[in-house]
């Protein structure tokens, strides 16, 4: 008898701990969200007051963005996610570009936007061919 109720038993406490642990992340992906948020907020904030660079407001950006593409359980959800990367990556790289003209940034600051161009675009791309 005592196998018996153990058997029955076991089910339902496996299914109470993975809702359990499935709410613990839940929780743990939204106070991410909330922290990401602020902090690309924050260096906002300082970009425009001149306290924090373009490629720190950048990086922010993109890791939230990253986070959020992650995250989500919508393959459409994280196509558009590694869209807005893309986009915010040839933004990164335009602006590099311009400093190199001016004298502001170095051949291989522009290889490195370049490169990360690149591995943003081939992101995309393995993501467009999971469907």
């Amino acid at each position: 008898m005592k196998t018996m109720i153990a058997l029955c038993f076991a089910p339902a406490a496996s299914a109470a701990a993975h809702a359990q642990e499935s709410k613990g992340i839940d929780e743990i992906i939204r106070k991410r969200e909330a922290v990401l948020t602020q902090i690309v907020e924050a260096t906002q904030s300082q970009y425009k007051a001149g306290a924090a660079s373009e490629e720190q407001l950048r990086g922010a950006t993109i890791h939230l963005y990253s986070f959020r593409r992650d995250s989500t359980k919508a393959h459409s959800e994280r196509l558009r996610w590694q869209e807005r990367i893309v986009a915010t990556e040839r933004e990164g790289k335009a602006s590099v570009k311009r400093r190199v003209a001016t004298g502001t940034a170095t051949r291989l600051d522009e290889l490195l936007a370049e490169e990360r161009v690149l591995a943003a675009e081939q992101k995309l791309l393995e993501l467009q061919a999971v469907k």
